[in-house]
């Protein structure tokens, strides 16, 4: 693939950092372009020389040995605001995944509503006789996904008629003994 980021991707600033984020929606992670060399104060008072990178603000690369810089002092100090870095990049990618999951499930209640469902539904149900493959004595009133792996195109097998108690049963989250 060829182009730069700024070429395939737009740009959105979340928490005062950047993030290029691609026309597929994924977030691509800082690059770290351009660094510039800092003086960083790490645990007890002591410092270290790091790389930072001028974009996300985190450490880029490991610490460089004092004794290859001539002028330590005339070195900018290190930003600490990079920590956040990692907050809002995990916000990003969660923005992201929520637009999938909204995305999905509008699709999978339009789905619900589709003929091709309602044949499905019907013959998992005719499978059953009416009856709740769950419980076996309360009438089948739902049909309940075993597998997403084929959804809108499930085998009957990933499907099971239940009640809606065995179906609530199925979704809950509760630990059981």
């Amino acid at each position: 693939m060829s182009g730069t980021i700024s070429q395939l991707a737009k740009t959105i600033n979340l928490d005062g950092f950047v993030f290029h984020v691609r026309p597929d929606g994924s977030v691509i992670e800082c690059p770290h372009d351009k660094s510039t060399v800092k003086l960083r104060v790490i645990r007890g008072g002591s410092t270290q020389v790091v790389r930072q990178c001028d974009d996300c603000l985190r450490v880029v690369g490991g610490a460089i040995p004092k004794s290859t810089i001539e002028s330590i002092d005339s070195l900018a100090p290190f930003d600490e605001r990079g920590e956040g870095y990692f907050k809002a990049y995990s916000k990003a990618v969660a923005m992201k995944n929520d637009k999938e999951r909204a995305a999905w499930f509008a699709w999978y209640d339009e789905y619900l509503r589709s003929p091709e469902w309602a044949t499905r539904r019907n013959m998992v149900l005719h499978r059953a006789s009416g009856v709740c493959e769950g419980c076996m004595e309360s009438s089948a009133t739902q049909v309940h996904h075993l597998s997403y792996d084929n959804v809108g195109d499930e085998l009957l097998y990933q499907l099971v008629a239940v009640c809606d108690a065995c179906h609530e049963k199925a979704h809950s989250k509760k630990e059981r003994k």
